[in-house]
């Protein structure tokens, strides 16, 4: 192994350590120390590669948002209608909080430190208020439902699931409820108070 492979790896460990410890731990109660120790490498070797918490930070946050970008584009790939997208958008979203350190551990350090790393919800918000503009056009949302407050709401069901989430180090016992089996009940009365009544039929069939 060359010492730039070496040099790649040692980054690699240590971004899973501190999305491991940032998730679980969040800013404050993360320390270079612990970090180093679970990647099994000095506090040298770290702080070549990262010379202070808040640069480690920033990159973890950095690397979250592309994996959820990465997914959100998948979602709007399906070439489902906006509404179905949003709601794939959504637990897509809860799976990642529960499934993938470095995707809670962005979320978490957005929550904990707004302005000061990449935000998280800048990497699928955008596209939930284009869904949502989409779905206005095409006549898929009640008249008297703003886009705007719809995804509001569709941000806090986001954290509500950052909250809830337990970070996959924690025991199986301790573990709160799995917020991605919930999502699909949840959309379902949220579509309920959105999406405009069926067309009137006539007893021919006919829409009236």
């Amino acid at each position: 192994m060359t010492k730039q492979e070496r040099a790649g790896k040692t980054r690699r460990l240590l971004m899973e350590a501190a999305a491991l410890e940032f998730a679980g731990r969040g800013y404050a109660g993360t320390t270079l120390q612990g970090i180093s120790a679970i990647a099994n490498t000095t506090i040298g070797a770290l702080t070549f590669h990262f010379s202070v918490k808040s640069a480690l930070a920033d990159a973890v946050c950095e690397h979250g948002c592309d994996v959820t970008r990465e997914t959100v584009l998948r979602a709007e790939l399906r070439g489902l209608p906006p509404l179905e997208t949003v709601g794939g958008i959504t637990r897509a979203l809860a799976q990642l909080l529960e499934g993938t350190h470095v995707v809670r551990a962005a979320a978490r350090l957005s929550r904990e430190r707004p302005g000061l790393h990449p935000e998280w919800y800048d990497s699928w918000m955008p596209a939930v208020r284009r869904l949502l503009a989409q779905a206005r056009r095409e006549g898929s949302l009640r008249a008297d439902q703003d886009t705007e407050t719809i995804a509001v709401l569709v941000g806090c069901l986001a954290a509500g699931l950052e909250a809830t989430a337990t970070p996959l180090c924690a025991p199986p016992a301790t573990r709160s409820w799995e917020a991605h089996s919930q999502v699909d009940e949840v959309w379902r009365v949220v579509n309920a108070g959105i999406e405009p009544p069926p067309a009137a039929t006539d007893v021919s069939g006919e829409a009236g």
